[in-house]
């Protein structure tokens, strides 16, 4: 047998082998370490960043009906305190209607009432979020859908203690304005529900796609690491019988 036999019989075989359990060892290393299938094939990585894209929409979605529901619990809020206004304010209205009263005591009771309109004013004008009102209407998309909403400004300018009727009114509306909010919070948090169930759907069936296997991943790095070193072995120990072979040839 030729020199040239001997090595041809070993060494290309071994390159190819080696190589290639060597990048079966990096593939398994990248898995590890990103968490994800190494050499995804570009239709599967599509239909992964697709399942992706659309968990991100519904994801930022949930943050749009956070700051949503942010909004109406601060305009309930601000109508709890202005309900508790209009309270003290029907209080004077009653004493108002004392026909024992001097006109110095009726002016110190409206007087009384001014200043808890004014603080009622204070407290509407200074409800916001974000740097906006949260009287009003506004829109927020939820990714899979658009949600209208808001609720209108109460005037405590309007309030008389000498109407009590206006004040009557006046709570109602406030009464009515909290159960309209109460309704669209909780429209908005079932919406809410939605998103995460489908962005947890989506997020599922995109890691089956593309997030790697950890225990199989360690696995097959353990098995190709000893691999590599049998044929490490196995090399080395051609080698010396090449050489052995070949000092005989030439002895």
């Amino acid at each position: 047998m030729s020199i040239s036999s001997l090595t041809s019989t070993t060494t290309p075989n071994f390159l190819y082998d080696a190589n290639k359990t060597k990048q079966n060892i990096n593939n398994s290393l990248s898995e590890i370490s990103s968490g994800k299938v190494a050499n995804l094939d570009p239709a599967s990585q599509a239909i992964a960043n697709l399942l992706q894209s659309q968990a991100g929409v519904d994801m930022q979605g949930i943050q749009n009906g956070s700051d949503a529901i942010g909004m109406l619990q601060i305009a309930d809020a601000t109508l709890t305190s202005l309900q508790q206004g209009a309270d003290q304010l029907n209080q004077l209205s009653v004493q108002m209607g004392n026909g024992a009263l001097n006109s110095d005591q009726q002016s110190m009771l409206q007087q009384q009432a001014q200043t808890i309109k004014q603080s009622m004013q204070q407290d509407v004008n200074s409800a916001t979020y974000n740097g906006q009102s949260v009287f009003g209407s506004f829109g927020f998309n939820l990714g899979t859908s658009m949600v209208m909403g808001g609720t209108t400004a109460p005037n405590p300018s309007s309030l008389d203690i000498t109407n009590q009727q206006s004040i009557t009114d006046f709570m109602k509306n406030i009464s009515t304005a909290k159960s309209d909010i109460g309704s669209q919070i909780n429209g908005i948090g079932s919406s809410m529900m939605n998103n995460i169930n489908q962005v947890t759907s989506l997020t599922s069936a995109s890691s089956q796609i593309s997030d790697a296997d950890f225990a199989q991943s360690i696995m097959d790095l353990q098995q190709n690491s000893l691999k590599l070193k049998t044929q490490l072995y196995a090399q080395a120990h051609n080698t010396d019988a090449m050489k052995a072979s070949m000092g005989k040839l030439l002895g």
